[in-house]
């Protein structure tokens, strides 16, 4: 495919997901029809085309893959020092 034809496919799907944006924005309840299912998963097969033929991968997968990070145990309260009770007055 020419790199002419990947970009168009790119912009059409980038304009597909911003009009199924518009859609589930202006109209909620019947946004969750056909139109928008369809107007969601060409717009994301396009960009996901685009991103393969360029190698550019986003970074939204990232935290999926990565490592996840220990878990620190919770702090411990110290106790409060305790106050000196001064000179003994006898």
């Amino acid at each position: 495919m020419s790199r002419v034809a990947v970009d168009i496919l790119g912009w059409a799907g980038a304009a597909a997901l911003l009009l199924a944006y518009a859609l589930i924005t202006r109209e909620p309840t019947t946004a969750a029809g056909h139109r928008y299912l369809i107007l969601n998963l060409a717009g994301s097969a396009g960009l996901a085309a685009n991103g393969a033929a360029h190698a550019a991968w986003p970074h939204g997968p990232e935290p999926a893959v990565a490592r996840p990070r220990p878990e620190r145990p919770p702090a411990t309260p110290r106790p409060a020092p305790r106050s000196h009770p001064g000179p003994r007055l006898s």
